[in-house]
C-alpha cells in the first residue's frame, strides 16, 4: 500500500482540513513528492537544488489544495443549509396556523422523515463537494484529492444506510 492510500494519511489531511492546514503539510508535501519523484525521471536525476525548488513549490500547492477542499466541503453544507431554510419558509408560507405546523413537526412526524432528511443532506454534500474544484491535479492521486474521494464513497454510504432505513422504518 503506497503512504498516500494509507488510511493514517488521509486522517492526517482531514484533520489538517478541519483543525489546521500547517498542522501536517510538511509530511503531507512529503508523501505526494516521494510520488512525484517516483514516477518523474526528470525530477529525480535533477539536482538537490531543483528537488528542493519543487518541493517549495509542492508545498504551497498542497496547502492551496487543503484550502480549496476545505473551502468545497464548507459551501456544500452552506448550500444544503440554505436548500432547508428555503424549503421551511415555502413550507410556512403555505400553513395558515402556524401553530398547528410546530405542533405536527414537533410532535407527530415519523422518524422515517428524519431520516429521509438527513439522506438527501448527506447525498447532497457529497455530490456538491464532487462537482470538482480548480486544486485537482492532473491525475488526481494527491493526498488531498484521496480525501476527497474517500470522504465522498463515505458520505454516499451513510446516506444510503439513511435512505434505506427511512423506507424500511
Amino acid at each position: 500500500m503506497r503512504k498516500k492510500d494509507n488510511i493514517l494519511t488521509s486522517i492526517k489531511a482531514l484533520i489538517s482540513i478541519i483543525i489546521n492546514l500547517r498542522l501536517f503539510n510538511n509530511q503531507l508535501t512529503k508523501i505526494d513528492f516521494e510520488k512525484e519523484l517516483n514516477s518523474n525521471r526528470q525530477l529525480a536525476s535533477s539536482s538537490e537544488e531543483e528537488k528542493q525548488k519543487f518541493f517549495k513549490r509542492l508545498k504551497k500547492q498542497t496547502m492551496n489544495r487543503g484550502k480549496l477542499l476545505r473551502k468545497k466541503l464548507l459551501l456544500s453544507i452552506l448550500w444544503i443549509i440554505l436548500g432547508l431554510f428555503i424549503s421551511l419558509i415555502i413550507k410556512l408560507l403555505t400553513i395558515f396556523d402556524i401553530s398547528i405546523f410546530l405542533n405536527q413537526l414537533l410532535h407527530k412526524i415519523p422518524v422515517n422523515i428524519y431520516l429521509g432528511i438527513a439522506s438527501v443532506i448527506i447525498f447532497s454534500i457529497a455530490t456538491l463537494g464532487r462537482l470538482g474544484w480548480e486544486g485537482q491535479s492532473w491525475k488526481n492521486d494527491t493526498v488531498y484529492e484521496q480525501l476527497d474521494n474517500r470522504i465522498f464513497w463515505i458520505l454516499y454510504l451513510c446516506g444510503t444506510i439513511l435512505g434505506c432505513l427511512a423506507i424500511l422504518l
